[in-house]
């Protein structure tokens, strides 16, 4: 039989750092720093592939591979200028090369097409489906979307905005939101917002000296990293109007990544060339909870992704018939004067040596069972109990026993659940006992006391099961 477990939730943070070469750990849960990786080349864009490999940009000819088990580190041998996209879908990995963009299996790592004729490829993009790819060249303001299936150009969208820095679709893959840096016009930065059917664009209007620079959607609220006014814009996709503001705990707002559910948003921020931050943003109230300090020096955290995971388990159960206890009740009884009369044949030289009392039971056949009116699985119990006992003497210079038991006829009140009907259920009776003062022996008869502390079970027979790996 199997069945499946669940373990602990699992919510990582990974953050590149371009300044120190690194990729830096944080725990989402604990919002704490658990490990640094070293990269040995700059870490621009982070994908994550299944949750198992993170995949990792550079500026070298190669992407690195982490392991998000053990974090050991590995090359691909792939060109590229630091900006990659995975598509989990179908398993493939997307990589700009600058002016080409290279698409590879990710199982085989064989390369499987060469999309070629862009000036500087700076995002890339893959729909909710998987059978659209988004490419932003920023030195010709240009929108590119082509078919997965056979990588023809589907339309091509031209003057988008200026700078343009990264896309981001809408839930139904019907708008394309473009984040524009700017440039010498103070106005220029702001979102471009894209009709991807008829290509038509919107521009949001933004305060002078806005830089956006990162962009992510939770509903109908847009979130933009301003980096030229050091915070984060909310913007409502259904007026095209900014609502609100959010200022960063650091300036340089950079980076934005929404966790999986979207209940949090992680922003890296720094402060011109000095040190870095997430801020953790509750997407409810709109507002920082937490704020995590790269300390590092000279740091530049650049982009983030987030891990959210519930490991689960298969685990092979067999089925047990255990005893359960469902109910006990507990008394002490006091048994006095309790009367031996000694045979003839030892009167006349009889020794007594000591009393040994036995375990009680209940006398076969003497149980009865009442169900209690208006008190649903509860029952009258009447029984007789028997205590058997043995004095041990000396008669004649030989150790001798006499065989004795003492019966009390007893009542009780106890819970019988349905679920072990008063039929299959057995009542276990436990004595303790004692005596309670010295034996006294006046001519042929022997007297003494007893303390009985009585502890009376319900016990039934219930099917569980258990996992193999405790047998």
């Amino acid at each position: 039989m199997k069945d499946i477990e669940y373990k602990k939730h699992k919510r990582v943070y990974y953050v590149s750092d371009i300044s120190n070469n690194t990729i830096t750990v944080v725990d989402g849960e604990k919002n704490i720093i658990t490990n640094v990786i070293n990269t040995y080349c700059r870490p621009f864009k982070l994908s994550l592939y299944k949750n198992k490999y993170l995949y990792v940009g550079s500026d070298e000819d190669f992407i690195i591979v982490i392991s998000t088990f053990n974090y050991s580190v590995r090359k691909l041998n792939i060109p590229n200028n630091g900006i990659i996209e995975i598509d989990d879908l179908n398993n493939r990995l997307y990589v700009s090369n600058c002016h080409e963009v290279l698409v590879y299996d990710i199982e085989s790592e064989k390369k499987i097409a060469n999309i070629q004729g862009f000036v500087a490829v700076e995002s890339l993009k893959i729909d909710s489906l998987g059978k659209r790819l988004f490419v932003l060249d920023i030195c010709s303001k240009e929108v590119r979307i082509y078919n997965t299936a056979n990588f023809k150009l589907i339309l091509s969208i031209k003057n988008v905005g200026v700078k343009p820095k990264c896309i981001t679709i809408s839930d139904d893959d019907k708008v394309l939101y473009i984040a524009n840096q700017g440039g010498k016009d103070k106005k220029s930065g702001g979102i471009s917002v894209v009709n991807i059917k008829n290509g038509n664009i919107i521009k949001i209007p933004f305060q002078p000296d806005s830089s956006i620079t990162s962009l992510v959607l939770k509903s109908n609220i847009l979130y933009a990293a301003n980096k030229g006014l050091n915070r984060i814009e909310l913007v409502d996709t259904n007026q095209n109007k900014i609502i609100y503001s959010i200022k960063t705990t650091l300036q340089e707002p950079q980076s934005l990544s929404l966790t999986p559910n979207k209940d949090k948003l992680i922003v890296t921020n720094r402060n011109y060339g000095q040190s870095g931050a997430l801020d953790i943003i509750d997407t409810s109230s709109n507002c920082i909870i937490n704020t995590i300090l790269i300390k590092e020096n000279n740091t530049e955290p650049y982009d983030i992704v987030v891990l959210d995971e519930t490991t689960i388990n298969e685990v092979e159960y067999f089925s047990a018939i255990v005893k359960r206890i469902f109910f006990t009740t507990e008394e002490t009884m006091y048994l006095k004067d309790i009367v031996v009369v000694i045979s003839e044949n030892y009167r006349k030289s009889f020794v007594f040596k000591k009393v040994k009392i036995y375990d009680g039971f209940i006398v076969k056949g003497t149980e009865r069972r009442i169900p209690i009116k208006n008190r649903p699985n509860f029952y009258r119990v009447k029984f007789t109990l028997r205590i058997p006992y043995r004095i041990k003497f000396k008669h004649n210079k030989k150790l001798k026993n006499i065989k004795k038991f003492i019966e009390e006829k007893k009542e009780v009140i106890l819970f019988i659940p349905d679920a072990n009907s008063s039929a299959k259920s057995e009542i276990n009776i436990n004595t303790h006992c004692k005596v309670i003062n010295n034996p006294i022996l006046i001519k042929d008869v022997l007297s003494f006391s007893l303390e009985v502390f009585l502890v009376i079970k319900v016990v039934g027979e219930i099917q569980v099961k258990l996992p193999l790996k405790i047998i």
